[in-house]
């Protein structure tokens, strides 16, 4: 991935079009909005459109630039008039207009309104940036946002910290957060820990509590079957279920990544050993009694 270029003034503006020749013989080939707005797994609307951001991607008959991004941030409208498939929608000339609120692209030349009857798209939103994308021409969709192991990828921290970042980015509208909780895959496992972190943290409470302890959980389930004293322990531990899912997060948002994790490892293993310490040796002789608890990534 490349690096994203602002459009914020005319200066920035004309080199962008210039070097994208007025993206003359160019075409749209996907699109992707992102509202903001959801419906959590308990049902819950989080019913606020805060994202609002429209990617669209650009293929040219150029072998500079032959296929870019736009993003524009904090979308205002989108038009869309398509052609049919009677005739061709290659972009001839096309317009970008700079606003003191607003930036409006036109893929018609000097075009701000599309009336009805025209054929064309138009884009106002208040920002909007750009960057060029390698090896990926043709018709296979590059908006791969459903599939996890697109974003998991770009999150191994031997990739730059542009990627790694994109990867983050990419990840912040996935709710099903179990595929970031602690991976110990062959593909995926420490070389993307950190950045897992760093995507829990951000995500809201509401998405985190149905997570939370969750294998612990499980596993001290299974024990309380057998040895009826570790019932106690259960309770209290879903009884402080939401005090340590916020416990976690602060965690993870104090100081850099790194110290993050060191401290999230440090909590988690003074849960271990508070919680099972006094049953180890009694453990030990039930062993048999419960098969194995395997925690796997796919």
């Amino acid at each position: 991935m490349h690096e994203w270029n602002e459009i914020t003034d005319e200066n920035s503006l004309k080199e962008f079009m210039e070097r994208v020749s007025f993206f003359h013989d160019s075409c749209i080939k996907e699109m992707h909005y992102l509202s903001g707005a959801y419906v959590n797994e308990n049902l819950d609307m989080y019913p606020v459109n805060d994202r609002r951001i429209l990617r669209v991607i650009i293929q040219r008959q150029y072998e500079e630039d032959s296929m870019i991004e736009m993003e524009f941030q904090g979308l205002k409208y989108l038009k869309l008039f398509p052609a049919d498939e009677r005739y061709s929608c290659e972009i001839l000339d096309s317009s970008i207009i700079l606003k003191e609120d607003c930036i409006i692209w036109s893929d018609c030349e000097d075009k701000t309104e599309l009336e009805d009857g025209d054929t064309g798209n138009l884009v106002c939103a208040s920002k909007l940036r750009w960057r060029p994308i390698s090896g990926c021409m043709g018709e296979k969709k590059f908006f791969k946002d459903m599939d996890i192991n697109y974003i998991l990828d770009m999150l191994d921290w031997n990739n730059s910290a542009e990627i790694q970042a994109e990867g983050r980015r990419l990840a912040e509208h996935i709710n099903c957060l179990s595929v970031f909780m602690q991976p110990m895959g062959e593909r995926y496992n420490k070389n993307i820990w950190e950045n897992c972190a760093l995507i829990l943290s951000g995500k809201k409470d509401a998405l985190l509590e149905p997570y939370s302890l969750k294998v612990l959980i499980n596993v001290a389930k299974k024990i309380a079957i057998n040895i009826p004293s570790v019932s106690n322990q259960l309770s209290s531990a879903n009884m402080n279920t939401n005090l340590i899912t916020k416990t976690i997060k602060s965690i993870l948002i104090i100081g850099s990544p790194k110290d993050s994790i060191n401290n999230l490892k440090k909590v988690f293993l003074f849960l271990t050993l508070t919680s099972l310490l006094p049953y180890f040796s009694l453990l030990l002789t039930t062993s048999s009694l419960l098969s194995p608890v395997i925690v796997s990534s796919n």
